[in-house]
């Protein structure tokens, strides 16, 4: 048996930063996290330029691979700049981990979830398509480009083994269909075309301009180019799923391999929303006291 064929194909890491006080918190999370992949297999590609006048992040790059992004569409454009600087030097044999500057500030990235994607990635064969999936209510299936699908991953961190890579030609960066998918401009009936299902389109309307989102807002023509560009990196991350899944073992979710790391998951954002919530009343009475209008010991 040919020994180079059973080797493991390397590990790359690609980040995108956008905010200093995001990518420090992001280089944190990649450093502890992933700090078994060799540093000169990670790149950052910094979509803000300024970024890397910032010591604190120099710091924290140190024996990285850096490259500064052109930032046209947000993550995605500044993945394929990373990874065709990775794929010059390395080829086609490798995979990759996408990690999103965002990744430790939404989803407050529990010791739980991170064990459960790191065990996923690291559990042999580990090569297809790994994260954690999101989809239409009730799993129904959408259609994007022509093919039909159920879910896909969530891009503020996946993975992607060197056979999915290689189905997906090392394209991580659909401009041309994402502008195929969403029209834009202010009239909500018109924001998408379809080259993506009906129910996918009302998924995302209701996402993005009827309170789906934490950004969610009213589409108008005074925020119709901001929401063009959410639309289309969206639409990106979910045909980038759709691209990269084999069509027998689909997506790997490290939730549903490792399912006692998701009930602790919950549990854990349970209580971190208890507390919020014990924390948001405590400001409320502080407030109200100093205000005068609460009641107080005397």
């Amino acid at each position: 048996m040919n020994a180079k064929r059973l080797a493991p194909a390397r590990t790359c890491l690609l980040l995108v930063g956008y905010t200093p006080d995001q990518t420090r918190a992001a280089l944190d999370f990649c450093n502890r996290m992933f700090f078994w992949i060799p540093r000169r297999q990670r790149i950052m590609t910094a979509n803000c330029s300024t970024l890397l006048g910032d010591g604190a992040i120099a710091r924290r790059l140190r024996g990285w691979q850096v490259t500064v992004g052109s930032n046209r569409q947000h993550e995605f454009s500044g993945w394929q700049e990373g990874l065709d600087v990775l794929r010059a030097e390395f080829g086609d044999g490798f995979g990759a981990i996408l990690v999103n500057d965002t990744v430790n500030t939404h989803r407050r990235f529990s010791l739980p979830r991170s064990a459960a994607f790191l065990a996923s990635v690291r559990r042999p064969p580990a090569v297809g398509l790994t994260g954690f999936r999101s989809g239409l209510e009730g799993g129904v299936p959408f259609a994007i480009d022509g093919q039909i699908a159920r879910r896909w991953v969530s891009s503020y961190l996946l993975f992607l083994g060197a056979d999915a890579l290689a189905r997906v030609h090392h394209r991580v960066w659909y401009d041309d269909l994402n502008e195929a998918c969403v029209t834009g401009g202010a009239d909500v009936r018109t924001f998408f075309t379809d080259v993506i299902s009906p129910n996918l389109s009302s998924h995302l309307r209701r996402w993005l301009f009827e309170g789906g989102w934490y950004r969610s807002e009213s589409l108008s023509a005074a925020n119709a180019a901001r929401f063009t560009i959410k639309a289309r990196s969206i639409i990106n991350e979910i045909a980038l799923s759709v691209r990269a899944q084999h069509p027998d073992s689909g997506i790997t979710d490290p939730f549903e391999q490792f399912p006692t790391l998701a009930r602790w998951d919950r549990r854990l954002k349970r209580w971190r929303m208890a507390l919020a919530e014990i924390g948001s009343r405590l400001r409320e009475q502080v407030a109200d006291n100093g205000n005068g209008r609460g009641w107080r010991l005397r």
